[in-house]
């Protein structure tokens, strides 16, 4: 009798369904006695682990959010054979410097090939020179199921004076893709990188 009482007791999700095993009759004073002391018991232990489970369950999706790619840098010079009859970075070459950056970037994140799918909302603030020094950071704000959305500021840097401007920002859509060309699910974590940034020098 005991032991079937327990098991009910065990099995019982809310106080009203535990008083339905209680008998207070004189002839079940003892199992009375043992559902008064043993069910608070019950209760708070359910409290403690519905409160540790809500705990968990909020730093993991703390960790989650926080737990991004680290930014893909290059570093490229403007030469002049780059330049356009104004003495300034042409502009269709500044979207394939873009461009590769956002490659990389996808890439990283995705751990499988990927393809450009749109250049979107590339706008140029400002000029670039001959002769200066251009650092590109990508990184990916946006993964669906099977594309990526890569954001791509490229940065001007005087080589005299060191002064830097953004000079360019746009956001390319990649694809993540099997080796059929189909497109293919990305992870939902990004792999674990050794370093926290790349940089490359062209």
């Amino acid at each position: 009798m005991k032991a079937f009482f327990m098991s009910r007791l065990l099995r019982a999700r809310s106080l009203r369904k535990l008083c339905r095993f209680a008998d207070p009759s004189p002839q079940n004073s003892a199992i009375s006695a043992l559902y008064r002391r043993v069910v608070p018991q019950i209760l708070r232990r359910r409290s403690m682990i519905a409160s540790a489970w809500a705990r968990g369950m909020a730093m993991a999706a703390e960790q989650g959010s926080e737990r991004r790619e680290a930014p893909t840098r290059f570093v490229e010079l403007v030469f002049p054979e780059q330049s356009n009859h104004d003495g300034t970075l042409f502009g269709g070459h500044a979207p394939s410097l873009m461009g590769k950056a956002a490659f990389v970037a996808a890439t990283r994140r995705a751990r499988c090939a990927v393809v450009m799918a749109t250049p979107d909302k590339v706008a140029f603030h400002e000029p670039v020179r001959v002769g200066e020094r251009v650092e590109l950071t990508a990184e990916v704000t946006r993964v669906g199921r099977s594309s990526m959305t890569v954001t791509v500021d490229m940065v001007a840097e005087a080589p005299v004076s060191g002064e830097t401007r953004l000079a360019v920002r746009g956001a390319f859509e990649m694809v993540a893709v099997a080796a059929n060309g189909r497109p293919i699910r990305i992870p939902s974590s990004p792999s674990s990188v050794s370093s926290p940034s790349e940089e490359t020098q062209s």
